[in-house]
């Protein structure tokens, strides 16, 4: 057989596992997209409903869930530095309201 037919043939025959991966990877990324969509900081971001996001590809999708993965990321990162930041202000004034308790000044 010709190199042709032989795609042809593999094609016909695979056609089915294809689709079935295809399918497989379309409701995980249903489930990740919905998840997406419950994360309340992530409310601010959504510039399309959630039944029109679905209507795209895999790819797009896939990259859709990726970048709000690393948003999620993000924006945890800043509260972290954020509260890192509030707690060491609180850390440099805790030995002069340690003072002041001590010292027994009305409040």
């Amino acid at each position: 057989m010709s190199l042709n037919m032989w795609q042809i043939r593999n094609d016909t025959l695979h056609a089915d596992k294809l689709m079935a991966d295809y399918n497989t990877q379309r409701r995980s990324l249903h489930i990740q997209t919905e998840h997406e969509f419950e994360q309340a900081d992530s409310s601010k971001y959504l510039h399309r409903p959630y039944l029109e996001r679905l209507t795209d590809p895999n790819h797009l999708l896939q990259a859709w869930c990726v970048t709000m993965e690393r948003l999620h990321k993000l924006n945890e990162h800043r509260r972290e530095i954020t509260l890192g930041r509030d707690m060491e202000v609180v850390d440099e004034h805790a030995e002069d309201l340690d003072k002041f308790d001590q010292e027994g000044y009305d409040r």
